[in-house]
């Protein structure tokens, strides 16, 4: 076992699939290796820009995620604009929330301040305020632009399975 992947990760993401498409490989390397992963998912699976995955669908691969990386999820709760989309605000409700559910841990992992999409910049934008406080380590990941992705042929992004 390798001492550096025996901490407390905590990965604060946007969105149900953001934490396996960055750093999935670090999530099953830190389990393997007797340490613990939460992924505190800011977005709850809801209104999808694709019709043909609805909440249901989101949640099921986030089970399949979780049999095979073996990480524990939070989710916070949201609240949704008027147009039915979350509306993920920085405020010091939110900061104080994400600060109890974030204690113990040892490395705080999230989005990175370049990124396209919105919500990963307010993610980070959080995260900054939470490595103030009790993180040994703060790193960012980074992902494939989110408009590549949504050019990018259905089911072919990636796959996740146990052999």
């Amino acid at each position: 076992m390798n001492a550096f992947y025996q901490r407390k990760f905590f990965i604060l993401t946007a969105h149900p699939d953001d934490a396996e498409s960055a750093c999935g490989g670090l999530i099953a390397k830190v389990i393997q290796n007797g340490g613990a992963v939460t992924n505190c998912i800011m977005i709850k699976p809801s209104v999808e820009i694709d019709k043909n995955r609805d909440e249901s669908i989101v949640r099921s691969e986030l089970e399949q995620s979780q049999k095979v990386l073996h990480h524990t999820v939070e989710f916070y709760s949201t609240p949704l604009h008027s147009n039915g989309r979350p509306n993920l605000v920085l405020n010091n409700n939110l900061v104080t929330t994400i600060e109890e559910i974030a204690k113990g841990y040892d490395v705080l992992i999230s989005h990175w301040r370049e990124d396209s999409h919105q919500e990963h910049r307010i993610c980070y934008e959080l995260a900054q305020s939470l490595a103030r406080k009790s993180f040994k380590e703060f790193w960012c990941m980074d992902q494939t632009p989110y408009n590549l992705l949504l050019k990018v042929p259905k089911n072919n992004q990636m796959a996740i399975k146990k052999n």
